[in-house]
């Protein structure tokens, strides 16, 4: 019985050994096979040379992986400048003036469709942020937003997914009160989209465009009482719709309404956070409604 329990534990052991040096094989088989030679890759520098203080601070590929559009400054001190070049390589294309003075912030926008670059920054040199929108392969630079009054800048914009239409914030038309507006992506009469004036110093302002339905969703104060309200309307304006509840008439002063929103991917609802009062109770609640108001 004994004898049969050896043979069997070596035959086990055989087996193991075999397994063993099964899986040497195949790590030695595995390194043959990365040891073969390996293309080295050429890369192709896309920016065009700078000064040693110099640096690329942003990129973007277009939509469409043609090409590619960086920020560049080319010294310390200098203006930063955007450019545009195809993405397998090529002399880039300066989008925007590269003069003394003219620059050119990081935030700036590749359209959906690839054809144009929005951008922000103080290209007149009177140390006022505006928007502009210029071909991606280089031509005439257009302003978006209207004149701006003393002192007035342009905080953010989006682009809508159409490419059509450029929405942004800015104190436009009054000093420290930021409004939002709606311009053609290639130019054209902005339009005020909110009803009222936005108070100065409203942390929890937002505004979203609507994926699909051609709608801006924001948070507004109309009535300047710190009060936060939810608003929908088309992106080209026209009536202004309330989405949220009506503000209950015990309301105290100084204390918002509405927390937050999102807009859900296709476009049709919103979906909000506000504070619900009732006899003395505070209770943040959670809503949807339909972008159109109901």
């Amino acid at each position: 019985m004994v004898q049969a329990l050896q043979k069997k534990l070596k035959g086990f052991k055989c087996t193991v050994n075999f397994i063993h040096v099964s899986a040497l094989f195949g790590v030695i088989f595995a390194s043959s096979a990365a040891a073969q030679p390996v293309e080295r890759l050429t890369p192709v520098k896309l920016n065009n040379d700078l000064m040693s203080s110099g640096r690329v601070i942003a990129s973007q590929i277009s939509p469409d992986g043609n090409r590619v559009v960086f920020l560049s400054r080319t010294g310390t001190g200098a203006p930063a400048t955007l450019y545009s070049v195809p993405i397998s390589g090529g002399e880039p294309t300066a989008l925007t003036p590269s003069l003394s003075g003219r620059d050119v912030l990081s935030d700036f926008q590749i359209t959906p469709d690839g054809s144009r670059v929005v951008f922000r920054g103080d290209l007149n040199a009177r140390n006022l942020e505006e928007i502009f929108s210029v071909p991606i392969q280089g031509g005439v630079v257009q302003k978006l937003n209207g004149d701006l009054v003393s002192n007035g800048d342009v905080d953010s914009f989006q682009v809508s997914n159409d490419s059509n239409f450029v929405v942004y914030f800015a104190d436009q038309d009054t000093d420290n009160l930021r409004e939002i507006y709606s311009v053609p992506t290639s130019g054209g009469t902005s339009i005020k989209l909110n009803a009222e004036p936005v108070r100065a110093g409203v942390q929890a302002f937002e505004y979203e465009i609507s994926p699909r339905s051609g709608r801006v969703v924001f948070i507004n104060d109309p009535d300047v009482q710190n009060r936060l309200e939810l608003f929908s309307v088309p992106i080209q304006g026209g009536e202004i719709t309330q989405l949220d509840k009506p503000l209950f008439n015990n309301l105290m002063e100084d204390i918002s309404q509405l927390f937050d929103f999102v807009i859900t991917p296709d476009g049709e609802r919103v979906i909000y956070r506000a504070i619900e009062r009732e006899l003395g109770l505070n209770r943040n609640e959670l809503y949807s409604v339909p972008v159109t108001g109901g």
